[in-house]
């Protein structure tokens, strides 16, 4: 039987992993849109990033779309959608 440290320890890494995700996202946003995104305004889930934002920063966002894909990839996070 697992031991309740040994359930601990596995979702602190499930959730170290979620948070390096979003800190990569946010930073490619950073660095290609120019605007910095909150990490609460941002879902990553099944392959696709929800941004919860003004209309603007969303359309800047979708504007540069393409090399932020290409940003993901190279850092790993597979993004088939940004909505």
């Amino acid at each position: 039987m697992q031991s309740f440290t040994d359930i601990i320890a596995r979702l602190k890494v499930k959730i170290d992993a979620k948070n390096s995700e979003k800190d990569a996202i946010i930073f490619c946003i950073k660095e290609i849109v120019g605007v910095i995104v909150s990490p609460e305004a941002i879902t990553y889930k099944d392959s696709t990033i929800r941004i919860t934002a003004p209309a603007t920063l969303k359309m800047a966002i979708q504007l540069k779309q393409k090399p932020l894909m290409e940003a993901f990839a190279v850092r790993g996070i597979k993004v088939v959608s940004i909505n």
